[in-house]
Order: C-alpha cells, then sequence, then structure tokens
C-alpha cells in the first residue's frame, strides 16, 4: 500500500530507477525478439492477461471506485503490487497486456509511465507481448510512436508490425507468436465519418490473419512429424466485437456482466472470419473493466480478462482482477508430450488471499480428431442401418441390382433398386449409407436422382477429389465412372423424419455427401489421406433442430449415415463416392432446337471473347453510362421448363422463353452500355446440360453484342458443373468482360468472378484516360461448408482485402497526374447474396421499392459492409437471390439495392411482375462544354408489362459542390 503522502521526487525517483533498469537491460531486447517460446517440461504454458491497467503517475494518480477505506492510500503503486503478487503466485510463461496500458489523457510523459506501467514484467524476465487500447495514445505518442518505444523495452516479443504485412495492415502492434497466440491491435476510435464510437479489425488486419493461419497450419502438416487440422490458437486485442453481446451473468459459461459492451457500432465481420478458420478457440480482450464473463458462441470463446488497473474505472467492493489461461500437451503412451489437449483458464483476484475463481476447461481435442468424433456419433444410430453386401468378380466390372431398404422410422416399406458399379479385385464387405432421399420442396416433393461415381483408390487421386467435379476420371464403366439413374418409378416420398434427430443437409448443391469405402480395416484409426477425404463429410452435414422451421426457397434434404466400414486389405481395391443429382426426363426437340440454335449463335461469334475482354468502357458522349442488372433469371431447360408463380391464365404457355423475350425486350428499350448478371443464371438443379443453359440464358445479351459481365448464386453450380467450371466456362462466351478472378489475387482470393471493371470518362474529354467509375464484382459463394454456420455463404476476407486493396489502388491512380481528381472516383458493387444490413429496411423505411420477403442472408456478419463504409468509395450495392424484394434504402451513406426477381423459372408472385433494375451514371458538364468527372448516379426498374413500365425512378447519389 502506497503513502498518500508520496511526494512527486519520490515517484520521479521511482521511475528514474525503472528507466536505469530498462537501460541496463536494453541489451536483452534484442535476444527477447528472437527468442523460441516453447511448451515447460510439464506439459503447460501458461499466458497471463493484464487488461487495462490505466497506469498514469505513479504514487500521485489516484485509485478510482474503490471502497471509502482503501482511497486514501490507494494509487498506480497498487496496480504495480498486483502484477508483482500475481506473477510470483503463477509464473507464467508470458504475459499479454491487452490495450488501456497507461491512461494517456492523465500522463505527463508516457515513456516513464510506461516504463512504470511494464516494470513488473520487465523485473521478472517473463517474456511479453503489449497491444494498444483506445486511451493509450491520448498523451504526447500517436499509436506508432507508441509501439516504436514498446519494441525496444527489454524481455519484449512486441513487435510494430509483422514485416511480410508491414506494407498493408492498418494498426500497430499486430504480431504472432508461435505457442500459437495473436496478438492483434483493434484500434482507438473509428475515423469513418458516418461510423460513430470505437474502432474495429481492419480487413487488412483480418486478412493478415486469415494469410498467417494457413500458413501455420501448412507448417503444422508438414514433414517432420506432421499433425493433423490445425494448433489450436488464441487471439488478444483490446475492443471486443459486436458478437460479446450475445452474453450476460446467466448465459455466460463462468463470470459476470456489469456494463454493455464497447464494440464498434458496425460489425467488422473479425468474428466470422475466426469462426470459419476455426483454428481460433478463444478471444481474450479488455475494454469493459466491470464484465469478466467467458461465453462460447459457435466454438469460439469470447472472454473478458476483467479490469486490472486501480487508475480505471471499477466497482467498489469488486477486486481488481487477472485471467490466467494455461495450454495442457497430450502426455503419449511413451511419456514423450504431444500435441495440445485443452486450454483452461481462471482468474486472480486482489484480495488477500489472491483468489483463484472461475476455473473452467475452454477447449479439449477430440482423442483423435473430428473426423473420429463425427464416426461415434454416427456409429451410435447404427443398429438402424440396413447392410449391403457386395460380392464382385475378380478384375470385373459388375453392374447390380441391390436393395436399399427404408429406415424403419419412416413408416414405410418400399423397398429400392439402385444399380451400382463397384470395381474390385477381391470380396469385401460394406457397411454403408443406405437410405438416400432428396426431394425439393418447393416443386411438391419433385424426385432428385442419384449419381453412383466410381473413384480410382491410387494414392495420386486422393488430392483430386472434388464435390461434383468427376473430370478428372474417365466416364468409362470403370473405376472412374459415372453412373445416373434415371428409372424413379419406385420411388415415392415419406414425410420428412426431422423429428427423429438425423443429420439433415439445407444445401442446394447437392454433390455434398461422401461415401468412402477403403481398403483398410478401421476399427479405430484412418490413413491420414482417409481423414482428409472424409474432411467433406465434416464440412455439409446438419444436425437440425426438431422444432426449428425451414424457409427456404429450394431445400434438398438427405438423410443417412455411415457405419463401421470392413474391407479386405488390397492395394487394388477402389472406394467411391455417392452424390446426389437432380433428374428430369422430359426433353422435348423444340428445347433442342432452341439450344442448338444459341450454340451456333455461339460458334459464330467465337472469335470475339478475346476482343472483348480487352474492351476499353467508356462514358458515351451523351455524358451516361448506363448498366442494366438482370438478377436470378433461374434458366433452366427453355421451352420445357414451367414458370412459377404466375397467373393461371399465363401458365399454359409460360417458360424460359419468356425470360428470353423479356430480356431481349429491355435490352431493346433501355440499350445499356454493360449488362449485369448477378447470379442464380441457371438454375442448376432442374438444368439437362450446364453449358447449353448458360449459352441460352445469355443469348440475348450476346445477340445484342453489348459488353456483360456475370457473378455467379447459390444455384448455378446444382448441375454438372462447378462454379469454378461455370466461370471458366463463361469467360470464353462472346462479349463478356468476366474473369475467373483478377490475376494479381488469383493466387489467394475465395470463390470465382470476383473482378473489377473501370469505366473511363468520355471520349475526346480531360479524363477519356482516367477511370471515373469503377464497379465491383464477387463472388458471395453459395452455402457455408463451416460447420457449426448454417445457411448461406458470405463474402470472404480475401474478398474484402482485394477489394480494399483494389479500391485504395484506383484512388491513388484518380489522384495521380494528368488531371489529378480529389478524392475516390465513385463505385458501384454487384454480387447475389445480400449483407445482412439488407434487414434494416422494409417498405416503410426504404426510399423505394417494396420488401415481400425475409432477406436471405449468411447467418453471421461478413464485415463486409463495414468494409464498404470504411473505404467510401463505393456509393450503392446491387444484389438479387430475393425475388419479391426489390427497394433501395441508404444506410450510413451506402444504398443497398435488390435487382428484383428477373426470371419466369424463379419464384415470384402472380401478378406482380419480373423486373428488372437500370441504374444510370452521370457526367458533369464542364463551363467548357466538355465532359468531367461524375455528378450523380440514378437507378429506376423496368417491368415486363405490356409497356415496360418505369418505375421507382431514384436518385442514390449526388456528388457535392466542390
Amino acid at each position: 500500500m502506497a503513502d498518500n503522502k508520496t511526494n512527486t521526487r519520490l515517484f520521479d525517483f521511482f521511475l528514474l530507477s525503472v528507466s536505469l533498469v530498462g537501460i541496463c537491460l536494453a541489451s536483452a531486447s534484442e535476444s527477447a525478439q528472437g527468442r523460441k517460446l516453447s511448451f515447460a517440461v510439464n506439459g503447460q504454458f501458461k499466458i497471463l492477461q493484464v487488461a487495462d491497467m490505466h497506469y498514469a503517475n505513479g504514487a500521485t494518480t489516484r485509485c478510482k471506485n474503490v471502497l471509502p477505506s482503501q482511497l486514501a492510500d490507494c494509487s498506480d503503486l497498487n496496480t504495480t503490487a498486483f502484477m508483482w503478487r500475481v506473477i510470483t503466485a503463477e509464473k507464467p510463461d508470458l504475459i499479454v497486456f491487452t490495450g488501456d496500458n497507461i491512461f494517456g489523457s492523465d500522463v505527463k510523459d508516457p515513456v516513464k509511465s510506461m516504463n512504470a506501467a511494464f516494470a513488473p514484467a520487465i523485473a521478472s524476465k517473463i517474456p511479453w507481448v503489449a497491444v494498444l487500447g483506445n486511451h493509450d495514445q491520448e498523451s504526447t505518442l500517436t499509436r506508432q510512436e507508441l509501439m516504436n518505444y514498446i519494441v525496444k523495452l527489454p524481455n519484449t516479443l512486441s513487435q510494430v508490425n509483422p514485416p511480410e504485412a508491414a506494407h498493408y495492415i492498418d494498426g500497430f502492434g499486430n504480431c504472432n507468436l508461435k505457442i500459437h497466440g495473436v496478438p492483434k491491435s483493434s484500434g482507438d476510435y473509428s475515423s469513418v465519418q458516418s461510423l460513430k464510437g470505437y474502432d474495429w479489425i481492419k480487413t487488412s488486419q483480418q486478412f493478415w490473419y486469415d494469410q498467417t493461419s494457413k500458413r501455420l497450419q501448412r507448417e503444422y502438416s508438414e514433414e517432420p512429424n506432421p499433425q493433423q487440422g490445425t494448433a489450436p490458437g488464441l487471439a488478444y486485442f483490446h475492443i471486443p466485437f459486436p458478437e460479446f453481446d450475445n452474453f450476460d451473468t446467466k448465459s455466460a459459461t463462468t463470470g459476470v456482466r456489469q456494463e454493455d459492451t464497447g464494440s464498434a457500432t458496425t460489425n467488422s465481420g473479425f468474428f466470422t472470419t475466426l469462426v470459419a478458420r476455426g483454428d481460433v478457440k478463444s478471444v481474450f480482450v479488455g475494454h469493459d473493466h466491470v464484465n469478466d464473463f467467458c461465453g462460447e458462441l459457435k466454438g469460439l470463446n469470447l472472454c473478458y480478462g476483467g479490469g486490472f488497473g486501480y487508475h480505471a474505472y471499477g466497482k467498489a467492493g469488486w477486486q481488481r482482477r487477472a485471467r490466467v489461461v494455461v495450454a495442457d500437451l497430450n502426455k503419449k503412451g511413451t511419456g514423450s508430450w504431444g500435441d495440445v489437449k485443452s486450454i483452461r483458464t481462471w482468474k486472480r483476484l486482489d484480495d488477500e488471499h489472491l483468489s483463484v475463481i472461475d476455473d473452467q476447461v475452454l477447449w479439449n481435442s477430440s482423442p483423435s480428431g473430428s473426423v473420429l468424433l463425427r464416426k461415434n456419433i454416427l456409429l451410435g444410430i447404427q443398429n438402424r442401418l440396413p447392410t449391403i453386401k457386395i460380392f464382385p468378380p475378380r478384375d470385373q466390372v459388375m453392374k447390380q441390382q441391390v436393395q436399399i431398404h427404408h429406415l424403419p422410422a419412416m413408416n414405410s416399406t418400399t423397398h429400392r433398386n439402385v444399380s451400382l458399379l463397384l470395381h474390385s479385385t477381391t470380396h469385401c464387405n460394406v457397411s454403408l449409407l443406405c437410405f438416400w432421399e432428396a426431394r425439393n420442396s418447393k416443386k411438391g416433393g419433385k424426385f432428385m436422382g442419384i449419381d453412383i461415381v466410381l473413384v480410382d483408390e491410387k494414392p495420386e487421386n486422393h488430392g483430386k477429389l472434388k464435390l461434383g467435379s468427376y473430370e478428372a476420371y474417365d466416364r468409362e464403366t470403370k473405376a472412374g465412372a459415372c453412373l445416373r439413374i434415371t428409372n424413379h418409378s419406385d420411388f415415392e416420398y415419406s414425410p420428412t423424419p426431422m423429428e427423429h434427430g438425423l443429420y439433415m443437409i439445407f444445401s442446394f448443391r447437392l454433390f455434398v455427401i461422401i461415401f468412402v469405402v477403403i481398403d483398410i480395416c478401421i476399427d479405430t484409426l484412418c490413413p491420414m489421406w482417409c481423414i482428409t477425404t472424409a474432411i467433406f463429410l465434416e464440412g455439409f452435414p446438419r444436425v437440425q433442430n426438431p422444432n426449428q422451421s425451414v424457409n427456404a426457397n429450394f431445400v434438398c434434404q438427405i438423410h443417412g449415415f455411415i457405419e463401421k466400414t470392413r474391407l479386405q486389405p488390397n492395394p487394388s481395391s477402389s472406394f467411391f463416392l455417392g452424390a446426389i443429382t437432380m433428374a428430369d426426363n422430359k426433353r422435348t426437340s423444340m428445347f433442342n432446337f432452341f439450344l442448338l440454335s444459341v450454340s451456333m449463335v455461339g460458334l459464330c461469334l467465337a472469335p470475339v471473347p478475346a476482343s472483348a475482354q480487352g474492351r476499353k468502357l467508356s462514358f458515351g458522349v451523351n455524358g451516361q453510362f448506363k448498366i442494366l442488372q438482370v438478377a436470378d433469371m433461374h434458366y433452366a431447360n427453355g421451352a420445357t421448363t414451367r414458370c412459377q408463380n404466375v397467373l393461371s391464365s399465363q401458365l399454359a404457355h409460360c417458360s424460359d422463353l419468356n425470360t428470353t423475350a423479356f430480356m431481349s425486350r429491355v435490352i431493346a428499350a433501355e440499350k445499356p452500355d454493360l449488362i449485369v448478371f448477378t447470379g442464380d443464371n441457371i438454375f442448376g438443379s432442374d438444368v439437362k446440360d450446364a453449358v447449353k443453359s448458360m449459352n441460352a440464358a445469355f443469348a440475348p445479351a450476346i445477340a445484342a453484342k453489348i459488353p456483360w459481365v456475370a457473378v455467379l448464386g447459390n444455384h448455378d453450380q446444382e448441375s454438372t458443373l462447378s462454379r469454378e467450371e461455370l466461370m471458366k466456362h463463361i469467360v470464353k462466351l462472346p462479349n463478356t468482360l468476366s474473369k475467373v478472378n483478377p490475376p494479381e489475387a488469383a493466387h489467394y482470393i475465395d470463390g470465382f468472378g470476383n473482378n473489377n471493371l473501370q469505366i473511363h470518362g468520355a471520349a475526346e474529354s480531360s479524363l477519356h484516360n482516367k477511370s471515373v467509375l469503377n464497379l465491383y464484382f464477387l463472388d458471395s459463394g453459395d452455402y457455408s461448408s463451416v460447420h457449426n454456420i448454417k445457411g448461406y455463404d458470405w463474402i470472404k476476407t480475401s474478398q474484402q482485402f482485394w477489394f480494399d486493396q483494389t479500391s485504395k489502388r484506383l484512388q491513388r491512380e484518380y489522384n495521380k497526374e494528368p488531371n489529378p481528381q480529389q478524392g475516390a472516383a465513385p463505385g458501384l458493387a454487384y454480387f447475389h447474396i445480400p449483407l445482412r444490413e439488407f434487414w434494416f429496411f422494409n417498405s416503410k423505411n426504404a426510399a423505394k421499392g417494396v420488401r415481400q420477403e425475409e432477406t436471405g442472408s449468411a447467418t453471421i456478419n461478413s464485415g463486409f459492409f463495414t468494409t464498404l463504409v470504411t473505404r467510401g468509395d463505393v456509393k450503392s450495392v446491387f444484389v438479387g437471390h430475393d425475388h419479391l424484394n426489390d427497394f433501395c434504402g441508404e444506410l450510413k451513406g451506402l444504398n443497398l439495392c435488390y435487382g428484383g426477381g428477373f426470371g419466369y423459372h424463379a419464384y415470384g408472385k402472380a401478378g406482380w411482375q419480373r423486373r428488372a433494375r437500370v441504374v444510370v451514371a452521370d457526367l458533369n458538364k464542364k463551363g467548357t462544354g466538355s465532359w468531367g468527372d461524375v455528378k450523380s448516379i440514378r437507378t429506376w426498374k423496368r417491368l415486363d408489362d405490356e409497356h415496360l413500365s418505369v418505375i421507382d425512378d431514384q436518385v442514390l447519389w449526388t456528388r457535392s459542390p466542390k
């Protein structure tokens, strides 16, 4: 306890002593930076988290929110004494300071205050690392200057920033320690005009984390001693993200909530990034001093450290505290230590006994990995599964009928006849997934067929397996053959067995479950390559709550399980994959003739694509650039594909050809400079030939010889081509400006079809060689592949990073000579699945248009809205997906707009016309009569009625007067 009368001279002497210690130990700093952190001989690694010291000026700085009996003698030195006590008691291997280390606004000399704040850690010679909070820089040093100083202190492992990312990463203090902790800087306060409040972890930081995590996983799985999966990770930063709001004292695992979460007012998407990668098991933050809970959300623990410092606000009688985290290693049978077994945490209170409270396990590794855990779940219900026994002769391809019975719970005795091809050199006895069901809930339970695909099990093929991609294998009657079952007369459907708690898949991509038969007995262990293959199984099955309703436009339900599998060991035998696909036996010569005609048009125009890819887009002589958005064509098979949700008077003669006719009419009426297809261009599950259907879908744009670009939706890939294969075909079509991916980002970017187009100024204007309007196209994916995130996919961190870097590059070019411009050129973004922020609007608060259905966004927040608002150049986002919504609404300066349903094979609303969105950018007219930069961006919609009516004309953005 400090004496209240301790004078400034004594404090100066104390700081001088600390400074001298720092000078004496300065040579240790360099060796600390290169220190290798390792688990101790007891198989543990212990981390002490110190959150919110708020250190100021030592003995002269009074405490806040303590009991009256403590107040007279309480100062910053109480914070120092508490740290000494807990270091002595816990003997940590690493100390992590998670920001607000000093309280800058009360600090006289930030260097001296930092020396004093970190003094116990420095004196103990324990490695330590620090990130910054929102108060550290409120004295005379900037955040960069603070980190530049911290990294010179003894024993610190802090970095100003990781060298490999220093040229692009935001913030200061981002670093990675290979034990595996990931400290980050979460900033201080928002610098974005429309986003008030606290700062957040930026796209560049998330991208660095994502890339670092992937690199560490590769290293973890490499020789020598390759390990499976990823090493567990921990993340430390200061400001919590909004997902901390999910917990209160009752719902948290341990600890209490006593104040609101002081997160940013916008969602950065970092929670999603962490969950998607899956290596980080727990996040530790500070900032909100009287919260100290831990709660688990989607497999990620969100933990507060609890207030540590006495000059920080607190709660009288509620002791200051520190969080301890311990990772324990697995003990091998040989007595040596293996990988990490568990991660535990507890808190130490600054009371008489340094009490330990809230001891809890944050994470436990599965005994043999997640695949075996899933296998155990499946084996728990194996008594409900029939068995298939196949005995093909040696070196002979067999085709035979095998009866598969319904599960007893289905109340059906209907037998299922399934043709199987199997190539093997010896007999095998297989217990396999034996109940198949797939039905389209929007089509009255229409049957969906089965593909049995045989894949050679030679080791060199293991890395080539892709869901729904069989092009690597010969389509012959041998290993690699694909057999489609098209006789469905015996298949009838019973009510969906959701009440039985079975695994279900909610996916419009039907190549999802893999059934693996391996030529080795797998009583307890799988070879590594087997686990690699079975990861697909881990990625897609969903446990469905029987009480949860299913609201989807198309629901594929698949039920079945894998039992323990036994085969006679034989290096020449094979395994096979089973996949569900849509089948449709209806064909007519009219449709074939139509597709043939489109194909011939494509052949005649085949030389065009190369020149189209290099075409320069510019504003017209009228100072305008017009874009036609076509959302959700859902094209299938032409004249034989019936319309959905139209008036009864239209039904008899309505088909995909109505979609084609509408497009031709609106192109002729609007004469756009660019056509943008925003996904679900074809409805893959109803498509017979994906290539022919795409050719037919895009035919009016191709025939019009207008440049066009396409992104993918969640239904395009549900036929025979993967998303990558679809884009590789699209980029070869005439007049398209689509790309498989931007060349500069192809090595890291997620998805396919990400692209940027630059629209130059009007010909003969001073800006004819400068992009004055930038268009961004992104692949929003189809369905989540993260096992504990259900529903639709989202725009990933890598794509957001590409957008962020591209936007910054285009702004630099816009500001360069010749004719340098101020700020950034306006931009527009196009993709398929809406952002969660679309939920903000309804028919009343939207500027124009209506909401008639829920927003079908991802169930988590990707942070892309925040990324867009932060950059500020994109003025409007245009999406599809939800066909009955066609509104535009402005949120934090960004317009969020639906295109409205375009296609007739897509669901709609009878009497509510199909529609297309038009966007026009207008240039400023200079006093000289020449065209300048973009003045405004407008939009309206065209209806497919008798007059091609124009509705909802509105201005989305107008440039402020200079």
